[in-house]
Protein backbone atom coordinates (compact mmCIF):
# COMPACT_ATOMS: atom_id res chain seq x y z
CA UNK A 1 0.00 0.00 0.00
CA UNK A 2 2.62 2.52 0.91
CA UNK A 3 4.71 1.55 -2.67
CA UNK A 4 1.55 3.02 -4.74
CA UNK A 5 1.21 6.51 -2.46
CA UNK A 6 1.50 9.30 -5.23
CA UNK A 7 0.97 13.19 -4.54
CA UNK A 8 -2.34 12.49 -6.32
CA UNK A 9 -3.27 8.74 -3.88
CA UNK A 10 -5.85 9.80 -1.39
CA UNK A 11 -4.16 8.98 1.14
CA UNK A 12 -2.15 12.24 0.34
CA UNK A 13 -4.68 14.56 -0.45
CA UNK A 14 -6.77 13.50 2.54
CA UNK A 15 -4.13 13.36 4.85
CA UNK A 16 -3.72 15.98 7.75
CA UNK A 17 -1.15 17.32 10.10
CA UNK A 18 2.63 17.40 10.46
CA UNK A 19 2.84 13.42 11.08
CA UNK A 20 0.80 12.57 7.87
CA UNK A 21 3.37 14.99 6.08
CA UNK A 22 6.42 13.91 7.09
CA UNK A 23 5.01 10.18 6.74
CA UNK A 24 4.43 11.25 2.88
CA UNK A 25 7.40 12.79 2.99
CA UNK A 26 9.35 10.02 4.11
CA UNK A 27 7.59 8.21 1.32
CA UNK A 28 8.00 9.79 -1.58
CA UNK A 29 11.79 11.14 -0.62
CA UNK A 30 10.55 14.79 -0.08
CA UNK A 31 11.71 16.96 3.07
CA UNK A 32 10.10 16.62 6.13
CA UNK A 33 8.94 19.99 7.47
CA UNK A 34 11.51 19.89 10.25
CA UNK A 35 14.29 19.75 7.85
CA UNK A 36 13.24 22.34 6.05
CA UNK A 37 13.14 24.36 8.94
CA UNK A 38 16.52 23.23 9.86
CA UNK A 39 17.56 24.51 6.80
CA UNK A 40 16.26 27.84 6.91
CA UNK A 41 17.43 28.39 10.50
CA UNK A 42 21.12 27.54 9.03
CA UNK A 43 20.29 29.64 5.49
CA UNK A 44 19.16 32.59 8.35
CA UNK A 45 22.46 32.19 10.36
CA UNK A 46 25.01 32.41 6.81
CA UNK A 47 23.01 35.45 6.09
CA UNK A 48 23.81 37.07 9.25
CA UNK A 49 26.99 35.99 9.53
CA UNK A 50 27.86 37.38 6.30
CA UNK A 51 27.31 41.26 7.66
CA UNK A 52 30.46 43.39 7.67
CA UNK A 53 30.30 43.99 10.98
CA UNK A 54 28.53 41.81 14.31
CA UNK A 55 25.26 42.86 15.94
CA UNK A 56 25.02 42.78 19.21
CA UNK A 57 21.80 42.97 21.23
CA UNK A 58 21.02 46.45 22.25
CA UNK A 59 17.57 46.46 23.90
CA UNK A 60 16.61 50.00 24.37
CA UNK A 61 14.63 53.06 23.47
CA UNK A 62 15.30 54.88 21.18
CA UNK A 63 14.55 58.55 19.68
CA UNK A 64 13.93 58.33 15.71
CA UNK A 65 13.59 60.88 13.00
CA UNK A 66 12.84 61.07 9.33
CA UNK A 67 11.44 62.34 6.54
CA UNK A 68 8.01 60.71 5.25
CA UNK A 69 6.83 60.39 2.01
CA UNK A 70 4.94 63.87 1.46
CA UNK A 71 8.67 65.91 2.89
CA UNK A 72 7.51 66.07 6.34
CA UNK A 73 9.89 65.66 9.15
CA UNK A 74 8.37 62.86 11.46
CA UNK A 75 9.86 62.38 14.97
CA UNK A 76 8.94 58.78 17.17
CA UNK A 77 10.05 56.92 19.78
CA UNK A 78 11.34 52.64 18.82
CA UNK A 79 12.58 50.45 20.28
CA UNK A 80 16.54 49.31 19.06
CA UNK A 81 16.93 45.56 19.34
CA UNK A 82 20.47 44.96 18.26
CA UNK A 83 23.32 47.32 17.04
CA UNK A 84 26.68 47.02 15.26
CA UNK A 85 28.43 49.44 13.38
CA UNK A 86 27.09 48.95 10.41
CA UNK A 87 23.12 49.20 11.00
CA UNK A 88 20.89 48.60 13.40
CA UNK A 89 17.39 46.69 13.83
CA UNK A 90 14.77 49.21 15.52
CA UNK A 91 11.18 48.03 16.82
CA UNK A 92 8.53 50.15 15.65
CA UNK A 93 4.45 50.43 15.75
CA UNK A 94 3.66 51.62 12.11
CA UNK A 95 5.23 51.10 8.98
CA UNK A 96 7.99 53.31 7.32
CA UNK A 97 7.55 53.98 3.87
CA UNK A 98 10.70 53.20 1.68
CA UNK A 99 12.91 54.77 0.58
CA UNK A 100 13.89 56.52 3.94
CA UNK A 101 16.78 58.26 5.64
CA UNK A 102 16.45 57.88 9.53
CA UNK A 103 17.95 58.87 11.99
CA UNK A 104 18.42 57.10 15.77
CA UNK A 105 19.62 58.40 18.83
CA UNK A 106 19.62 55.14 21.23
CA UNK A 107 19.15 56.37 25.31
CA UNK A 108 22.00 53.79 25.96
CA UNK A 109 24.84 55.95 24.63
CA UNK A 110 22.76 59.03 23.24
CA UNK A 111 25.13 58.57 19.81
CA UNK A 112 23.60 60.20 16.53
CA UNK A 113 23.73 57.73 13.82
CA UNK A 114 22.16 58.41 10.42
CA UNK A 115 21.41 55.74 8.01
CA UNK A 116 18.84 54.04 4.88
CA UNK A 117 16.19 52.06 6.00
CA UNK A 118 17.04 48.87 3.69
CA UNK A 119 13.72 47.38 5.16
CA UNK A 120 10.56 47.55 6.90
CA UNK A 121 8.96 43.86 7.93
CA UNK A 122 6.05 43.46 9.83
CA UNK A 123 6.74 41.48 12.99
CA UNK A 124 3.68 40.67 15.01
CA UNK A 125 1.89 43.43 15.82
CA UNK A 126 4.73 45.59 15.38
CA UNK A 127 7.53 46.49 12.43
CA UNK A 128 11.33 45.91 12.68
CA UNK A 129 13.14 48.20 10.43
CA UNK A 130 16.68 47.37 9.50
CA UNK A 131 18.76 50.44 8.91
CA UNK A 132 22.19 50.70 7.53
CA UNK A 133 24.22 53.39 8.69
CA UNK A 134 26.24 56.06 6.81
CA UNK A 135 27.95 59.07 6.34
CA UNK A 136 25.61 61.85 6.37
CA UNK A 137 27.37 63.77 3.85
CA UNK A 138 27.08 61.21 1.79
CA UNK A 139 23.23 61.50 1.80
CA UNK A 140 23.55 65.01 0.16
CA UNK A 141 25.80 64.31 -2.78
CA UNK A 142 24.54 64.51 -5.44
CA UNK A 143 24.00 61.11 -7.53
CA UNK A 144 26.56 59.96 -9.79
CA UNK A 145 25.86 59.27 -13.59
Amino acid sequence: MCDNLSLESPQYTQSKGPLQWNLTCLLTGMPSLRQLQASFSKFRQLVSESRGSTRQPFETVADLAWRDGHGRITQARGRCLDISESGARIAYSERIALPAVMQIRTEHDGILRTGRVRHCTPHGSQYEIGIEFCDPAALQAPAKA
